[in-house]
């Protein structure tokens, strides 16, 4: 055994998946009684590596059975115990092929090409991609509108000249003017639903609505309310009373 098969030995042991820890730690000690770098005539006895290693007896020859078994160690002399002599045991190197070092291909850069291949074609696929975004919402409606992104209100947004034209042909009791200052506390105030696509439907809308509950709330095409036009009528009847003569009482 040289120096390499020693490294290799120690690294096998390290990770054989068929070793439990504790034999692992009590080969590695044997490790270190082997003679450097042959590894032949380790014999520090079962009771020497059990103090080593603070494991019990049985630990040890468990851990010791098990790399006879793996091929790890060999025995070159048994133990007599009324001589007082203990077992010796020598390294034996690992094949290659359980060896855990991973082989590295020299020459990795004869797969350039194939890799700048597949690059390019992840980019162009991604660039594709990014130019025909794929509509994840089959629902959306198609057109100008559905593109659109949502904003909130300008602070001096004013609809449109041919809206303001046909709204006042639409609702021509409603003053415009102050329905936009209306408009704008509004959305500027509020936070629910305060993004807009089309500001001009929403002014549309508005509009339309504000004439929808002024004729549920009482009021007339001429602006008044039905407690003003009552005000207004009663207060004509009583003129009208008072330029006309008193009429004289009836005598008995």
């Amino acid at each position: 055994m040289n120096r390499e098969q020693r490294r290799q030995w120690r690294q096998y042991v390290l990770g054989c998946p068929d070793l439990t820890l504790a034999q692992r730690v009590v080969l590695l000690a044997l490790e270190t009684f082997a003679d450097y770098p042959a590894g032949t005539n380790a014999r520090p006895g079962v009771d020497a590596l059990a103090q080593m290693c603070g494991f019990g007896r049985r630990v040890v020859l468990s851990a010791l059975d098990a790399g006879r078994r793996l091929k790890l160690i060999e025995p070159t002399a048994r133990a007599n115990p009324v001589r007082g002599w203990v077992a010796v045991y020598r390294l034996l190197p690992v094949p290659i092929s359980r060896c855990t070092s991973v082989h590295i291909e020299a020459g990795f850069k004869v797969h350039e090409p194939a890799i700048q291949g597949a690059r390019n074609a992840i980019q162009g696929a991604r660039a594709r991609t990014d130019t025909n975004p794929i509509n994840t919402n089959p629902k959306t409606p198609k057109g100008l509108g559905a593109c659109t992104k949502a904003t909130y209100l300008p602070a001096d947004w004013s609809p449109a000249a041919e809206v303001v034209a046909q709204m006042r042909a639409e609702q021509t009791h409603i003053e415009q003017e102050l329905e936009l200052k209306r408009f704008r506390d509004h959305w500027h105030s509020t936070t629910r639903n305060a993004q807009k696509r089309d500001w001009n439907a929403a002014y549309r809308n508005w509009i339309r609505n504000t004439a929808k509950w002024a004729s549920r709330n009482g009021q007339a095409l001429d602006g008044q309310t039905a407690y003003e036009r009552k005000t207004a009528h009663n207060r004509a009847v009583f003129e009208s009373l008072a330029d006309d003569p008193p009429t004289p009482e009836l005598e008995p």
